[in-house]
């Protein structure tokens, strides 16, 4: 039997979600990936994909637990899979919407998002409707949210919040797991121009989570945002 993880497939057989169990058909009809929120652990941390997790995963390890990427670990997962998982305790983990966007538009594993969402499609506007609707749905279960780039910042909170003894932070590549194909830096002008209200949308959602986005508050900002939606 042919086993994949949901991220390794552009396409999957069929995708089924039952009371926090969650399991993936191949092409076959063999089940390919499945996970039990009864297997969970104690640590949860939820996110789009692209969005950094891989190198949680590895933070979280060096920190002494054992969890998966996208799997079961003895103390937890970490992954996009648990958006539908949705178990207790749960973080949520964001990403700068211009960056996880950029990356996600290059990524080849759509499947599970597709099928768990209805969004179809691989280009720039499937991304940004993937970047707001799967953090939404982060939000409906998880207990806190941080941004991953001020990590550093809330280190301490952190470590209280997951009841682990103050420590210092693994020195690990922010790179970690990053693209090998070159993928094209979008910006807000981008976004604008490919769907003026989801891309609002999403800027509302931005500046909700704390980041630094054109403020419209100011002159020389707001004539920007103005050019891009007029």
């Amino acid at each position: 039997m042919r086993r994949v993880l949901p991220v390794y497939g552009l396409s999957i057989g069929d995708l089924k979600v039952q009371g926090g169990n969650v399991r993936v058909k191949n092409e076959n009809g063999d089940i390919a990936w499945a996970y039990s929120i009864k297997q969970h652990g104690k640590i949860g941390i939820a996110a789009c994909a692209r969005s950094a997790t891989v190198y949680m995963k590895e933070v979280l390890r060096r920190l002494g637990y054992n969890v998966g990427h996208e799997m079961h670990g003895d103390d937890g997962s970490v992954g996009y899979h648990l958006a539908v998982v949705r178990p207790d305790g749960c973080f949520h983990q964001v990403r700068d919407p211009l960056k996880q966007i950029s990356s996600m538009v290059a990524h080849k594993s759509w499947g599970f998002c597709q099928q768990a969402t209805g969004i179809t499609g691989f280009g720039l506007y499937s991304c940004m409707r993937y970047w707001l609707k799967w953090n939404k749905m982060c939000e409906e279960f998880c207990v806190w949210r941080y941004r991953i780039e001020h990590l550093p910042e809330i280190w301490d909170e952190f470590l209280e919040r997951l009841g682990h003894e103050k420590c210092e932070m693994p020195d690990i590549p922010t790179n970690t797991n990053s693209h090998k194909e070159k993928y094209i830096d979008y910006t807000w002008d981008d976004l604008f121009n490919e769907d003026r209200q989801l891309a609002q949308d999403i800027y509302n959602k931005a500046v909700e989570y704390g980041y630094s986005v054109p403020d419209m508050d100011k002159t020389e900002d707001r004539q920007v945002l103005e050019n891009l939606v007029a």
